[in-house]
């Protein structure tokens, strides 16, 4: 898929969960119903908050608490965009979409739900707050004690563990999942190379 495809679906997807229907029949991003060009919107997250809080209806909340400091000060002895700043420490947009994904319609069965690059946890600790799942959150190792903390404090049982796409994965085993989450992981182009 092309760059300008993804954006494409990423629209649409943004239109469904906010109740505005798109219209994409000749491919024209200029078609999306009721959505502005990308950098127009206001952000779904406040980007100067050291909190983001998500109300999920029926009396579901998700709270996350976000280190700017550590967003400004970047992963020590990391390469790319993670050296001047570590992205994993707050929460994107990106992840509020995906989180309200599964509230306007929860599954009735239990499913093994697994989120890859999970940063804050935000969209997997969403999805255990609207349905019974096993929740499965990976990211790199210098993220998993901020998930472990945010899985407890919003109540979630939780699997915390690493996991490096830019590393093999023979030795990864995490069994089979119903659902793969991930958003906002192919910020920087050296974490989509094959």
């Amino acid at each position: 898929l092309s760059r300008r495809t993804i954006a494409l679906h990423a629209h649409k997807m943004a239109a469904q969960l906010e109740g505005v229907e798109g219209d994409s029949s000749d491919g024209d991003d200029a078609n999306l119903v009721g959505l502005r060009a990308l950098g127009e919107d206001e952000p779904l997250v406040d980007p100067n908050a050291d909190t983001f809080e998500l109300d999920l209806g029926a009396g579901r909340r998700v709270v996350i608490p976000m280190d700017r400091a550590a967003q400004r000060r970047g992963v020590a002895g990391a390469s790319g965009t993670e050296a001047a700043s570590e992205t994993g420490a707050v929460v994107w947009d990106g992840a509020v979409l995906l989180a309200r994904a599964n509230a306007l319609d929860p599954s009735n069965r239990k499913r093994n739900v697994l989120e890859l690059g999970a940063g804050c946890g935000l969209a997997g600790l969403a999805w255990a707050l609207t349905e019974d799942c096993n929740l499965t959150l990976t990211d790199r190792p210098h993220r998993l004690q901020a998930l472990r903390e945010n899985a407890r404090r919003n109540g979630v049982e939780a699997t915390v563990a690493a996991l490096d796409w830019t590393r093999a994965l023979e030795d990864v085993e995490f069994g089979a999942s119903d659902v793969v989450l991930a958003a906002d992981c192919v910020y920087d182009e050296a974490l989509a190379t094959p």
